[in-house]
């Protein structure tokens, strides 16, 4: 059995590998973006776990359930409230599909607008044919 700096040597060797690993994938292998974003909810999904389980036990063994759940409750009432204030104020075009959303209708309303101007205009509206005398 190896002694105790030796295990921890090798033990941050084996983490910092990951490192070297993921840099020469990404030289030699670019992943599509619908990989990646799945990669990145993934990780992220596996870190928020890992805080939370390692929160919430010492406060449920201290405390009981009742903390937890109001943490809970105003913790995803505040980051919904503070999500829509930022994107009521502009913050939703901070994402891609959001920007191209907003960017479509808003197109689509500037060409119904300026196509109902057009159509007040007298030399624009169709005239009814004259009817010929014989």
């Amino acid at each position: 059995m190896p002694s105790i700096p030796l295990n921890a040597l090798l033990q941050g060797l084996l983490g910092a590998s990951s490192l070297l690993i993921g840099a020469l994938l990404g030289i030699c292998w670019q992943p599509g973006r619908v990989f990646s974003a799945a990669i990145m909810a993934f990780g992220s999904g596996t870190l928020l776990a890992a805080i939370a389980f390692d929160i919430t036990q010492p406060v449920f063994e201290a405390a009981g359930f009742a903390p937890i759940l109001v943490g809970f409750t105003l913790g995803g009432t505040l980051f919904t409230v503070i999500i829509n204030y930022v994107d009521d104020r502009g913050g939703f075009i901070r994402h891609p599909s959001s920007s191209r959303r907003f960017l479509y209708h808003h197109r689509q309303e500037e060409t119904s607008e300026i196509l109902d101007r057009i159509t007040t205009w007298r030399c624009c509206t169709p005239s009814l044919p004259r009817r010929c005398k014989p």
